[in-house]
């Protein structure tokens, strides 16, 4: 290769293997400090704190939002891969090491000479990018992180370069140069002689007493003798130094001088020599800057994608897939950091499920003080900063979060004294701009929304901005207590009501959330509890005026009745799902019973035709017989008497094959390939492959069977999912119940009219957005009343058929 290509291999590889730093854009927040009142700031610093290196925890410092979905899908799979490392006997190697960026720089400049430290820093960087590379080059386990390593180009001759100066220590080597060997030899010897020296001296000293207890020591890197000052004119040297009292002088006896001497030029060569090979080491390096830079980036980059997998096994974190637009999915979510605050503690966390659909964007929390609404209001606004920046979140797998462009919050104390704005002045300030700038791609929280002035005028005005903000399609989260707002909520599109549930026996909040009604601040029954007079408690609620405690009195109510009367729903659907069976059991035994009568009657006129056929055989014999003995007129009258006979018994056959076909209600000449049906009495139910004549072959899965067309019976297509209840809930909660799926097979019209009706009503009022209703195929009846009744609500978006596995033309599907 010459030095073109390697110019080039070089260049190509250092613009590859520069950190990979996401495009960041300027935050579209509010307040400036948005970071801060969603607590972002903490969840930085424990990832900051899971890092290995400078450059790692610096971008965690920097971290901002990433420009799109599709970026941040990469990051989360990164990280995902790099977490199922941890389960794998094969780690991916890590450690600390250092920053070189300015080592680099300085190394850039020509004939610069680093010193001893930063060669082993850059060594150091050197050896871990070459782990990196060396083990996804081995194990296959991680290919989107084994990617990162392959586009780094790694010359093992670098290595050794460095390797065959310094040694582990970052000290040079004795034999880094065969000069430098020599010289190292010989400071050796002359330190060997030197130290024989010395101690012939010093023992010629020691037994004259003309030394001190310390006999000893070095000055200006030289050995020399601890001499008491009276006698340093006895001993004929070289003083270096005295004691900080002047009792005591160092010197250097005349014997040492010259050996001293040759001593330290020895050394001055061999720093000469060291400077030499360093020089010449930098100089080699400096072709290799880009390899070295690409190493240190592919382990940077591995720290921070490390760091999240850290934290994500810290948080028991999940990776789930970002959608492109704006949307609100967290199922089974916690708030990041209460969850590791009651981990530590040994407390369990309650998860809270959000999904808004459709054209529910905004929704409207509302319940008790400390029943956690603010809580769970910062976990929806910090699970989605912490995808959007490429973090690890504690939800469920399944969970869906959405991509937005702008974040804004209003969310605790915001007084500031500088610009002389009382708390309710400068949360305004912070509608004001939210106001101004919200649009679709809007995230928006707002804590106690209306609070901090007179009731009255305060709610009349949050009411008004709520109003705003959901013309202009924000997705968002708001809390409350304003009663005007709940009712506004019910009343309009886009907005839908939450409650934060409370114990009304106990009088102590659950910290479980329910979306569909609102939720009562119960400040009477916690105020009664606490002790308040009653009196106070009277004068209180006469105050409150009589519409207000209606309202107040009614949400309370509401739950403890809702509770009840889904109770005695269940038990009613259950009752009428039994009727139903068994209504639907007698009608298709007793069609049955009739059908097996009509066929017992065909066998039997059957069996008779058969004999009648032997007979006839018999007479034909006479026949001939007769023929040949020329009594024609004979033959002649036993032919038509044997003829009609035999027209007589295959009329009874017809007849009851007609009669037994009126009897079950259906045509057997319009059964045709593709339909469903039964066998007798069977329950199975299968498919007609085709149709010959009077019979047919029906398929039940792999095994195939052929039958009389007259053994048929009509079938609805099989329902893939079991059918255990005739209404289901879209919330596993019972107390919790929106109906989704509504089953009105086997009524008459009136009936399921009626049924249908009721079920859009309540469906409507309780925010659903998609339901099913069974109604089966028959004569099609049931089906159009369904589809006449659905296009009557004009909130209803779709009205469809599933595929037939899923129920076909028997069951519609209605997205609201």
């Amino acid at each position: 290769m010459n030095n073109t290509d390697q110019e080039q291999i070089l260049k190509e590889t250092s613009s590859r293997q520069k950190p990979k730093r996401p495009k960041r854009r300027k935050p579209e927040i509010i307040p400036t400090d948005f970071f801060e009142k969603v607590e972002f700031n903490k969840v930085r610093e424990i990832l900051i704190s899971l890092c290995k290196g400078v450059e790692a925890k610096n971008h965690f410092e920097q971290l901002n939002f990433y420009n799109s979905a599709k970026e941040i899908r990469v990051i989360i799979e990164k990280s995902k891969t790099y977490f199922s490392s941890f389960e794998q006997e094969q780690a991916i190697p890590s450690g600390e090491y250092f920053d070189i960026t300015n080592d680099t720089f300085l190394l850039s400049k020509e004939n610069y000479m680093l010193d001893i430290e930063s060669l082993f820093r850059i060594n150091a960087s050197i050896r871990l990018g070459h782990e990196l590379i060396g083990f996804f080059q081995k194990v296959s386990l991680y290919p989107i992180l084994s990617k990162m390593a392959e586009e780094t180009i790694f010359d093992p001759a670098l290595e050794g370069l460095i390797n065959k100066t310094l040694d582990e220590q970052g000290n040079v080597r004795p034999n880094a140069s065969p000069e430098l060997q020599k010289i190292t030899s010989r400071i050796q010897s002359k330190m060997r002689e030197l130290d024989k020296e010395f101690d012939q001296v010093l023992k010629f000293y020691k037994e004259r007493n003309m030394v001190t207890d310390n006999a000893e020591s070095f000055r200006n890197g030289r050995r020399v003798l601890s001499v008491p000052a009276e006698k340093k004119r006895q001993i004929k040297g070289v003083i270096h130094d005295e004691s900080a009292t002047g009792k005591t002088v160092f010197l250097e006896p005349e014997p040492l001088i010259r050996l001293n001497n040759d001593l330290f030029e020895l050394e001055s060569d061999h720093k000469a020599e060291v400077n030499r090979i360093i020089r010449q080491l930098c100089n080699d390096l400096r072709s290799y800057l880009p390899y070295i830079r690409a190493y240190h980036a592919l382990i940077v980059n591995m720290d921070i994608i490390g760091a999240r997998a850290r934290w994500a096994r810290k948080i028991d974190g999940q990776f789930p897939e970002i959608q492109a637009v704006p949307s609100l999915h967290f199922k089974d979510a916690y708030h990041p950091l209460l969850k590791l605050k009651n981990d530590e503690e040994g407390i369990p966390t309650i998860p809270f499920n959000l999904e808004l659909y459709g054209k529910n964007r905004i929704l409207l929390l509302s319940g008790p003080n400390a029943g956690g609404k603010s809580i769970l209001m910062k976990g929806v606004i910090l699970l989605q900063v912490m995808i959007q920046c490429g973090i690890p979140i504690p939800v469920h797998p399944d969970s869906k979060p959405g991509f937005f462009k702008k974040f804004m919050a209003d969310i605790g104390d915001q007084q500031s004294i500088e610009n002389d704005l009382s708390t309710y002045s400068s949360r305004l300030k912070i509608m004001s701009e939210s106001l101004e700038a919200a649009d679709t791609n809007t995230l928006l929280v707002i804590d106690e929304f209306g609070s901090g002035t007179d009731p009255q005028f305060g709610g009349a005005l949050a009411e008004s901005m709520l109003n705003t903000f959901n013309k202009k399609g924000v997705y968002g989260v708001v809390t409350t207590h304003y009663s005007n707002l709940k009712i506004f909520a019910y009343k309009n599109k886009g907005i839908v009501n939450g409650a934060m549930i409370f114990d009304q026996e106990q009088l102590k909040p659950i910290y479980e959330m329910r979306i569909g009604k609102p939720g009562s601040s119960f400040a009477f029954e916690i105020a009664d509890k606490s002790g308040i007079p009653k009196s106070v408690m009277k004068y209180a609620r006469y105050k409150t005026g009589k519409n207000t405690t209606k309202v107040e009195d009614l949400l309370v109510s509401l739950q403890s009745e809702k509770a009840e009367i889904e109770d005695k729903l269940e038990k009613l659907l259950k009752k009428e799902q039994e009727l139903e069976r068994l209504t639907t059991t007698y009608n298709q035994l007793h069609k049955e019973l009739d059908v097996r009568r009509k066929k017992v009657k065909i066998e039997a006129r059957e069996l008779t035709l058969r004999d009648t056929a032997e007979q006839n055989r018999a007479f034909e014999n006479l026949i001939r017989e007769l023929k040949e003995e020329k009594n024609l007129e004979e033959a002649k009258k036993l032919a038509a008497k044997l003829k009609q006979e035999r027209a007589s018994k295959h009329q009874e056959v017809v007849d009851l094959e007609s009669s037994m076909a009126r009897q079950i209600k259906y045509d057997v000449s319009k059964f045709k390939p593709g339909d469903f049906v039964r066998i007798g009495s069977g329950t199975e139910i299968g498919i007609i492959e085709w149709i010959r004549k009077n019979k047919a072959e029906v398929r039940f899965g792999n095994l195939a069977m052929t039958s009389k067309l007259t053994d048929l019976i009509p079938s609805d297509a099989p329902l893939v999912k079991h059918r255990s209840k005739s209404v289901q809930s879209s919330l596993n909660n019972p107390n919790n119940q929106t109906l989704t799926r509504l089953d009105i097979r086997g009524m008459i019209k009136t009936d399921g009219v009626r049924m249908v009706e009721e079920f859009l009503d309540k469906a409507m009022l309780s925010n659903a957005h998609e339901l099913t209703i069974v109604h089966g195929i028959g004569t099609g009846v049931l089906k159009r009343e369904v589809f006449r009744i659905a296009k009557e609500y004009r909130d209803i978006k779709e009205i469809f058929h599933p595929p037939y596995e899923s129920g076909g033309e028997g069951v519609t599907i209605i997205k609201i």
